[in-house]
Parts: structure tokens; C-alpha cells; sequence
């Protein structure tokens, strides 16, 4: 059964209202990407609003969705599809980047990393992956609170081939990824790939 991303995650909701201790939730974000009609179908749990960096600068807040996930059973959720073009630059990422905190106690923020992405937007992901850990790490002098990872993606300039496990896919069938260039990374060693917080 296929379902559409609001749909999912309104079921997943559910699951963790119905299982989680009290006071517990996650944030999640779930997205879809549609090869043959370049779009991102996409709702979101409570999480940061990746970034959708396009080619002329534009940042878009993927924000379509509802609550975190586990404080209401019923809760509803919306879902958006969004066109993606070539060059467009798509980031995301974990509230530990972004309430990296200086001396002064002020956040490292959700716009220094909008600033960041345009000033390095023609660099690999690799490359703009180190850019933005190491802006973040300066910043609060490598003393972060909390888990700070992202996962950065570029939209390539022709349509990759599809995978050979998804060879006999019908035209047009949704994929999780279908992207030219990422990069993956937690500067805690990948702790927040490791394990699942109900915090």
C-alpha cells in the first residue's frame, strides 16, 4: 500500500501517541521524490523546516505538515508538492545546528545557514557540508548542546537513471531519492543516526 506522505505520517503519529511515554514525542520530516515530474511531495512532523534553496537565490520552508509526533493521536496533517529544478539545493537538518550557542547565549540560527547556503551555493555537497559544520562549530567553539547533523542534496541537471532494483518501476513511480549529489554528517560521530530520541 502506497500511501501519501500526510497520510503516513498522520498513521506513524499514531503509532508513537499509542506507545510512547508520557511527555515523549519525535519530530519527523518525510518526503518523496517523483523522478519523471521533478517534484517532492512532503509533510512535516514537528521538525526543523528543511531549506529549498533555488537557483536564483529564492529559499523556500518546506513547513507543510502538523505537531510533533506523539502529542496528539488525532492530530491532522497537511502535505505539500513542490517543483524541484535543476541546481536547486536542498538542506536538511537537526534544531542542534541551529541553537549552536556563542558565549553571549545567542543562536547560530536558521538564517546564518540561509546566508551560508547562497554564499557557497555553487559548491559540492561535500564541500558545503563542511562549510556549514564549520561555521556552526566556530561559532559555539565546538560546544554543541545538542545533536547537530543535516543532510545536503542537490538536484542534478538530467534525470538520473533509476536504480537497477527499480529497473521494472512503472513510469512515474515515486523513489526515496533521486538526486545528483549528498552528503550526510553529524559532527557528534553520528550519534543521532545511531539511536532514536524520544526527547
Amino acid at each position: 500500500e502506497r500511501l501519501r506522505p500526510a497520510a503516513l505520517v498522520e498513521r506513524v503519529n499514531r503509532v508513537v501517541a499509542e506507545n510512547a511515554p508520557v511527555g515523549k514525542f519525535i519530530t519527523a520530516f518525510y518526503g518523496v521524490v517523483n523522478i519523471s515530474n521533478r517534484t517532492l511531495a512532503f509533510s512535516n512532523g514537528g521538525h526543523n523546516p528543511p531549506l529549498l534553496l533555488r537557483s536564483n537565490g529564492e529559499c523556500v520552508r518546506l513547513d507543510a505538515g502538523g505537531s510533533v509526533l506523539g502529542a496528539f493521536a488525532d492530530a491532522p496533517f497537511a502535505q505539500e508538492e513542490i517543483q524541484l529544478h535543476p541546481g536547486d539545493r536542498l538542506l536538511l537538518f537537526t534544531d542542534g545546528l541551529t541553537e549552536a550557542t556563542d558565549n553571549t547565549g545567542e543562536h547560530f540560527g536558521e538564517q546564518r545557514l540561509i546566508d551560508l547556503l547562497r554564499e557557497h551555493r555553487d559548491a559540492s555537497a561535500d564541500e558545503l557540508k563542511q562549510v556549514l559544520l564549520s561555521s556552526a562549530a566556530q561559532f559555539c567553539d565546538e560546544n554543541f548542546l545538542d545533536d547537530a547533523a543535516l543532510i545536503e542534496a542537490m538536484v542534478g541537471r538530467s534525470v538520473a537513471a533509476l536504480p537497477a532494483d527499480r529497473a521494472g518501476a512503472p513510469p512515474g513511480a515515486p523513489i526515496a531519492l533521486a538526486i545528483r549529489d549528498v552528503a550526510v554528517d553529524d559532527p557528534r560521530r553520528g550519534r543521532l543516526l545511531e539511536r532514536i530520541d524520544l526527547e
